[in-house]
């Protein structure tokens, strides 16, 4: 089943006219998968027994379907085995010894982790999606020209990217514990873009071997967990264990100076990240290239920040949908007001760059968890995009919002 939507990698899902990029998103995208999904997944043949395929295909809006939908929740997640979130078809034509799919296990920050399979389908719509993130940083964000010497009009025939980046040859750390989804997808989002990505060694490696891998591969950039002032950080060494490692007084920051001078690139995923951190990375150390992704291990990359907004996080579509839904549950939430997180996973990438419908395990308005505010959509900002932008992310910490939906808090 083909979807009729631009690629992933192009820019229009960044600056289209909101009220024509939501058309595209429910027409050509969430009604079919909705459909499939109520045929052919197990899962939600039960889940949606009470829509009915004329409901689906009357729906009107993207409010409308976070209303009309019934959510998925962790406790879903957690009382059905995977292959009741997958077609039959699917899981009938997994290769087991050509890694047709990418298995991972959530973080269970606030209960058991469970397991989420995807096809190398939606692996690659996840990597074209989240590298225009990148790649549009160096090709329309005014603020990032100039700081870099790269040729703004190559075009590279892949298809994984059709612009050149100032990454190509960058040599990239990845600090995520070796088993953490986002090692995986970094390491493949920045392959593509020419770098050369560099596993930590193990999950056991220390804050001091894992300096020394740095220091013995010579990076210009690290990907890492940016900081965690409760010292109970379980995903990797964290970009403020580096600084101190890097201090000779053990007090203070100094990342680039016996690390390396030309330390260019940091990159940090899914957690909020402190506005003293960043200033002296920018500020203090003057690296040019700040970059953060958010997302979940059920949908993965589905934001980014850009220059204007380091913090924050527009939202990227395409392979993915993201919606916040009020506290009460009634509606979706206002723009800047608190509200659960809803994703959908709506598309893959075939080898040929056609896209098509989801794979693996299908979430459809599945609730995080997570709190977040999203602000107003269509509002354009100085980096070139329009998109609504995550922020105020209340994820480990909100616990309540967690336990309510089904992840235990323990």
């Amino acid at each position: 089943m083909l979807l009729k939507v631009p690629d992933y990698k192009d820019f229009w899902w960044d600056t289209a006219p909101p009220e024509e990029r939501n058309r595209v998103i429910l027409q050509e995208q969430l009604i079919s998968v909705l459909l499939y999904a109520k045929d052919q997944v197990p899962f939600y043949r039960e889940h949606y027994r009470g829509v009915s395929r004329s409901t689906i295909q009357s729906l009107s809006s993207l409010e409308e379907y976070a209303d009309v939908i019934p959510p998925v929740t962790k406790v879903h997640l957690a009382t059905n085995h995977p292959r009741a979130f997958m077609p039959p078809e699917d899981d009938a034509e997994r290769d087991r010894h050509r890694g047709s799919y990418w298995r991972f296990g959530t973080g269970g920050t606030t209960g058991k982790p469970s397991l989420v399979i995807h096809s190398m389908g939606d692996w690659r719509a996840m990597t074209l999606h989240a590298n225009r993130g990148i790649e549009f940083d160096f090709h329309k964000d005014p603020t990032l020209a100039g700081r870099f010497d790269f040729n703004r009009q190559g075009v590279v025939e892949d298809e994984f990217k059709c612009l050149n980046t100032p990454l190509n040859g960058a040599r990239i750390f990845g600090a995520y514990n070796a088993d953490h989804v986002t090692n995986n997808i970094y390491a493949t989002m920045l392959t593509a873009l020419g770098c050369d990505f560099y596993w930590r060694t193990s999950t056991r490696s220390s804050v001091a071997d894992n300096y020394e891998l740095m220091r013995d591969f010579k990076v210009n950039g690290v990907l890492a967990p940016p900081e965690d002032p409760s010292n109970r950080q379980t995903k990797g060494t964290t970009l403020d264990e580096f600084l101190r490692m890097d201090s000779r007084n053990g007090n203070g920051w100094r990342m680039s100076n016996r690390l390396n001078k030309d330390f260019r690139f940091v990159f940090w995923s899914s957690m909020p990240i402190s506005q003293g951190l960043l200033e002296h990375l920018g500020q203090d150390r003057q690296i040019p290239y700040i970059k953060g992704h958010f997302g979940s291990t059920e949908v993965c990359p589905t934001a980014c920040t850009c220059s204007r907004h380091p913090r924050e996080f527009h939202l990227g579509f395409g392979p993915s949908l993201v919606l916040a839904k009020r506290l009460d549950l009634k509606g979706l939430a206002a723009p800047d007001e608190l509200g659960f997180l809803l994703v959908s996973k709506l598309g893959s990438t075939t080898a040929r760059g056609e896209n098509t419908r989801p794979g693996g395990m299908f979430f459809l308005n599945y609730m995080t968890g997570d709190g977040a505010r999203l602000s107003r959509d269509g509002e354009p900002c100085a980096c070139g995009r329009n998109t609504s932008r995550v922020y105020g992310m209340e994820r480990i910490k909100f616990h309540q919002g967690k336990a309510m939906h089904g992840c235990q808090a323990n």
